[in-house]
Parts: C-alpha cells; structure tokens; sequence
C-alpha cells in the first residue's frame, strides 16, 4: 500500500488547525504518520513539525509513562487492525519538566475520496496528573487514575508489558514486513540479537525492580537508535532488531555512545 500524499492546499488548512489531532495511516503492519495539526504541536511541546513527524514514526510512545505505553499501543494497534472507535487515556510527561499529563485520545477511520483508509485521532489535555489524588481530593484525576491501571481487554496482545516494545510473535510479523520493504530497495536485511550478561546476579543484588527498570532503560536506547517497531523484548533480558545493513556500524555505535 502506497502513503496517502494530501494536496499541498489541503495538508495547510489541516496543519494550521488549533485542535490537537493527527492523523495516520496503517501501512506494512505499521502505523505511518500522515499529519500533524498546530494544535497538535503546542498540546505535546514540539516546536518542530519535523521533529514531531521524526518521533511520531520512530518512537511515538518516547514521553508516555511506562506503565501505559502497552496499553495504549495494543489498543492502537487493535484499532488499526480490527476497526471500531479508539479510545484511551494516558499520561504523557511534559517536555518542560518532569510532571505527567492526561491526555483523552479518541479517534476514527475515514475514508478519501479515492477510498483510502485513514485514522483522525484527537487529543485532549485533561490536566496534570497527580499521583496521590484521593488524598489532594481531585476526583477527576481519581477516576481517571483507576482507568489509567485498568488490564487491557483486548484478546490479542501486542506490546511487552514491561517494556512498552513490539512482543516477539508481533516483532516477526513486522520484521517480515520490513525485510521486504529493505528487499525491494535494493538493501541487505540485518536481524540482531541482544542479551545481557549478568542481570540474574544484578537482580540479586539490587532487586528485581530496580532489574526491571535497567530493561526498560535498555529499551529507551535502542528506540534511540532503530525505528520503534523495528526492535522487541524477546523475553527475560533478551532483545531483538532488524535493520538495513548499509550504516549499521554507525547504529550500532549510537547504542554503545
């Protein structure tokens, strides 16, 4: 399936729009990122247009709290796939200091008028989130905190619970995807293994909290370097990614600066 390219005319009436929305299109088992709004750029903190194109492909989820980027990413992927209305609350943290926000999405496909399937998401700022609000007495913050631990109901799993990461069965149906795509561009697909040594006596000695928070932090550095749904958490410390092998010395050397 080719990326939908909207007429110059129509791309700057939508991008100038003060309503927070994007919008998106599920190409090769990935979520391509067609359009940005203005009001898009202020919700999040970007600046850039460009900047925010670069991290809505690569790593869409880099500011979301770790806790709801599984969550929210099967339901997208679920939406994507399957149909329906998406709908999810998140926190995402501030680019200007340390504090979450809650962010409502809400989106649904659209239909070109050459028939190409689209997804609009909208976004709404509902606050700072606030950890102990029972206590501080927000009861909207309350309601939204016991949605924000709620299990996901969707019967197929996408995303590694701890990491945030594309699981393994999901990680090859991409791989497969992308080996093609690198195929069919003349290009040398590259599969990588990664595997910590040591983290079973790192976890005795620190606990296996402070163990589970190194493999997240492991997960934010390949983001880093390779496209977001180009890597996955095979499991325990075991990590995978595909890539191009042209420039793969200077990827690799991204990981270990």
């Amino acid at each position: 399936m080719e990326k939908y390219i909207f007429s110059a005319e129509k791309r700057l009436a939508l991008e100038s729009l003060r309503q927070p929305f994007a919008v998106y299109q599920f190409i090769d088992k990935r979520i391509v990122t067609l359009l940005l709004s203005d009001g898009f750029l202020n919700l999040f903190g970007y600046s850039s247009r460009e900047a925010a194109l670069y991290d809505m492909d690569n790593d869409m989820y880099k500011d979301t709290h770790p806790d709801d980027v599984s969550r929210i990413a099967n339901a997208a992927i679920h939406f994507a796939e399957e149909g329906g209305k998406y709908e999810v609350i998140y926190r995402t943290k501030q680019k200007t200091g340390s504090d979450y926000v809650v962010v409502h999405a809400a989106g649904e496909h659209i239909y070109t008028e050459e028939g190409t399937r689209l997804a609009q998401v909208w976004y709404t700022d509902e606050g700072t989130y606030v950890e102990n609000c029972a206590a501080e007495g927000f009861d909207l913050n309350q309601i939204m905190s016991r949605a924000l631990h709620e299990e996901s109901i969707l019967e197929t799993i996408h995303y590694d619970f701890l990491t945030g990461l594309p699981n393994m069965t999901y990680f090859f149906e991409l791989a497969e995807e992308r080996k093609k795509k690198i195929l069919r561009e003349g290009g040398q697909p590259v599969l990588l293994y990664f595997d910590f040594s040591g983290m079973k006596f790192f976890n005795a000695k620190y606990g296996f909290a402070e163990g589970d928070k190194m493999l997240q932090a492991f997960a934010r550095l390949l983001t880093r370097a390779f496209s977001y749904e180009d890597i996955c958490r095979i499991g325990a410390d075991h990590f995978a990614a595909i890539a191009e092998n042209e420039g793969l010395e200077e990827t690799l050397g991204q990981i270990i600066r």
